[in-house]
């Protein structure tokens, strides 16, 4: 039989993650580990590899249907935990359900609606200072990089007509402020000759206002992302029903880089619309 690790419901509710993302929750099986985001396109929902590989080797499906990403690899649309009712990572030993790839398998079940009307609400807040300074930070003597990350939604579900259909909707938003530090600590750095320069002004070598001491420190890169699924479901017979699922994502993230040569090229921000 196949190896497979599964995380249900309560587990996708309770177990303490940084972030509520599937990439967290994959993060906590066996055999996988956090990454650097596969493509600037995925810098909001994360990338994990998968027993060492590159991460890009897996096979997604949410609820049958397949999921993957044939440009850069990995989940093509996230989904939001709160919809989830259960996903499981095969890891070796595939059936001919999930055999499609080299990596690893990722099957995700999305949560239905039952005679019982029922619903949630979470948020999730975390803020620069609630953060400490790294190794590194302190030991440069700057300040810590400005994060902010506010999480938050809900779900609803119920019956439609009891024994027969039923509905469930959930939506998730992320908004998240956070910045690149800007190099300065050599003259070589973007900033670095600037630094000198208002290290100088004040210590009286050059006249006060030669230069502006307020040049900035770091360079800001905001991130939303908004994700939805709707889904019905009706029991035609005790053997047969159908289901109906539409889901969608808005992910939006932008770019910024410093540089000392003016080539006039900048990366492009991130906009996908799924």
């Amino acid at each position: 039989s196949k190896v497979a690790s599964t995380i249900g419901a309560t587990e996708l509710q309770n177990l303490p993650m940084i972030t509520r993302t599937i990439s967290g929750m994959l993060e906590l099986l066996p055999g996988a580990a956090p990454i650097e985001p596969m493509h600037r396109s995925k810098q909001n929902v994360g990338s994990v590899s998968y027993g060492g590989s590159a991460g890009t080797n897996v096979i997604s499906t949410v609820d049958g249907a397949d999921n993957r990403d044939n440009a850069y690899g990995g989940p093509l649309m996230s989904y939001t935990v709160e919809g989830l009712e259960q996903f499981q990572l095969s890891t070796s030993l595939f059936n001919a359900t999930d055999g499609r790839g080299a990596g690893a398998a990722l099957q995700m079940v999305t949560k239905s609606g039952t005679n019982q009307l029922h619903g949630s609400v979470f948020g999730d807040e975390r803020d620069r200072r609630l953060s400490g300074k790294d190794y590194f930070t302190k030991r440069a003597g700057t300040d810590k990089v400005p994060f902010s990350r506010q999480q938050y939604g809900g779900s609803v579900g119920g019956p439609i007509i009891r024994n027969r259909m039923f509905f469930f909707g959930a939506i998730e938003k992320v908004e998240e402020d956070t910045s690149l530090p800007v190099p300065n600590s050599s003259p070589t750095d973007a900033y670095g000759q600037l630094n000198l320069l208002v290290n100088a002004m004040k210590a009286g070598q050059i006249p006060s206002g030669l230069v502006n001491p307020n040049h900035p420190l770091f360079a800001p890169t905001p991130g939303r992302l908004v994700m939805f699924t709707v889904k019905g479901n009706a029991q035609l017979t005790n053997t047969q029903s159908v289901m109906l699922r539409y889901a969608g994502q808005r992910d939006d993230r932008d770019a910024v880089t410093v540089s000392t040569n003016n080539d006039q090229r900048e990366p492009e921000n991130s906009r996908i619309r799924m």
